[in-house]
C-alpha cells in the first residue's frame, strides 16, 4: 500500500513538473530570455579558451614552423587530412 501511495506521489509530482515547463516553454519571452543567457553563458566560456595566447616557446616553435613552411599543408599531410579545396 505504501509503495503505491510512493509511486502515485512521484509520478504527480513529475507531472505537475512536466507540465510547468511545458506551460514555460509556450512563452516566447521564457524562450528568449533562456536562449540569450545560455548564450551568454556560452560566450564566457569560450573566449577565454579561444583568445588564450601561447606561451612564449610554442609562439617561437610556431612561428619556425610557419616559416619552414609547415603550415596547414603540412598538418594535414601528417595527419592524413584530406587536402584543402
Amino acid at each position: 500500500m505504501t509503495f503505491w501511495l510512493i509511486t502515485t506521489l512521484v509520478l504527480l509530482l513529475f507531472g505537475a513538473a512536466a507540465f510547468s515547463i511545458y506551460r514555460a516553454f509556450q512563452s516566447p519571452k521564457f524562450v528568449m530570455r533562456l536562449t540569450k543567457l545560455v548564450v551568454r553563458k556560452a560566450v564566457k566560456a569560450a573566449v577565454p579558451v579561444i583568445t588564450k595566447p601561447l606561451a612564449p616557446g610554442e609562439l617561437e616553435k610556431a612561428q619556425h614552423d610557419f616559416q619552414r613552411g609547415h603550415g596547414d599543408d603540412y598538418w594535414r599531410k601528417r595527419s592524413g587530412a584530406p587536402p584543402k579545396g
